[in-house]
């Protein structure tokens, strides 16, 4: 980074910024740094009267998501050292967190810190790493909340789904986990959309092992999805155990 780039960084004007509250310790950002990073800031800063001034407020935000973004926007750019959890995801809170990151990043348009750490969760989720750790899927309020509040379709959901599709295939999840799932789907009709349109693009990408994933696919269909088993004719009903594979 150029002497210029910095100086222009670090010259422009601190932002005072509160997040959860007026009665919180606020933070103090430079201008420069978060214009940088999205479009929503630029267009904070030359809107409403208050924010003109240099003040700005996310009374629904939380503080700890907040500092993690903080921490990010200067050493995104003038260090090569990261703090936990942007350096590496440790445990099972590391990864509920950054996942919370991430939705104030896309509802904020950080593009750059919501690429981070989709790869971030990326690597974590699909390296060898992941069984010494005992990785398993998010709970299931992390991800109705990650449906909930990303926009329709966003990347973040089929890898969420995917992961907990292998878990629950390997037989990984207990019976509490698979419940609460269950009533995730239930609540959350665009989780359980993703998780038949995850399982209709394996079977097109892994024909060798159709038998094995349409006879995962009767299990999700009858123990995840019990709304959809009520769509089946009672004409159906004497059809043999191998038809019924078929359904879902």
């Amino acid at each position: 980074m150029s002497q210029s780039t910095i100086h222009r960084n670090l010259s422009s004007r601190t932002i005072e910024i509160r997040v959860g509250g007026d009665d919180t310790k606020p933070w103090f950002i430079h201008e420069a740094l978060l214009c940088d990073v999205s479009e929503f800031f630029v267009k904070a800063f030359n809107g409403s009267f208050l924010e003109s001034k240099g003040i700005l407020k996310f009374p629904e935000e939380d503080p700890v998501v907040f500092e993690v973004f903080a921490e990010w926007i200067y050493k995104a750019k003038f260090s090569e050292s990261k703090s936990p959890p942007l350096d590496k995801i440790r445990s099972r809170e590391d990864l509920d967190l950054l996942l919370r990151v991430y939705v104030f990043a896309e509802s904020h348009l950080i593009k750059r810190l919501e690429d981070d750490i989709y790869t971030m969760v990326y690597r974590y989720l699909t390296s060898n790493d992941q069984n010494k750790l005992g990785s398993i899927p998010p709970e299931p309020e992390i991800i109705e909340y990650i449906f909930q509040n990303t926009i329709e379709d966003a990347r973040i959901h089929s890898l969420l789904t995917d992961h907990f599709l292998a878990h629950l295939w390997a037989n990984r999840l207990s019976d509490d986990a698979k419940a609460r799932f269950k009533q995730a789907q239930k609540d959350l009709p665009d989780f359980g959309s993703c998780i038949l349109d995850r399982m209709y693009r394996s079977v097109s990408i892994n024909k060798d092992r159709f038998d094995k994933i349409k006879g995962f696919g009767h299990y999700i269909y009858l123990k995840l999805i019990p709304p959809m088993a009520e769509t089946v004719d009672d004409d159906d009903e004497e059809s043999s155990d191998e038809d019924e594979h078929y359904r879902w």
